[in-house]
């Protein structure tokens, strides 16, 4: 169970509370926020342009599936959207779009 959660990686788009500095970046109030496993990794204007910086750090030479999960503030044709965009770079990847109803982030991704 440990080394299947230790391989599943998280990330998790929303919006900055505030504005701040943190890890390199500087985030304004209401920019589009993106972590990975916890830690902030890219900030910007656009969640999708925030979601596919992230992707674009990671090795996805071994991973499988990718499951887009959409909250309630995302509309789903922007997630179809995004598994688009995905399946053009990654055409080896099994993609799945769910709506998650999260209330807080506009996306949770899970890679495995």
């Amino acid at each position: 169970m440990r080394k299947a959660k230790s391989t599943v990686k998280t990330i998790e788009i929303t919006q900055a509370v505030r504005s701040t500095q943190l890890n390199g970046l500087s985030i304004r109030k209401k920019q589009a926020i993106g972590l990975l496993d916890g830690e902030l990794l890219a900030a910007g204007n656009n969640t999708i342009d925030v979601l596919n910086k992230i992707l674009a750090k990671l090795n996805l030479n071994r991973t499988e599936i990718i499951t887009i999960y959409y909250g309630t503030d995302t509309k789903p044709a922007e997630a179809e959207q995004i598994s688009v965009g995905i399946r053009e770079q990654h055409p080896q990847l099994q993609i799945e779009v769910v709506r998650g109803g999260q209330p807080h982030y506009n996306y949770i991704v899970s890679i495995e």
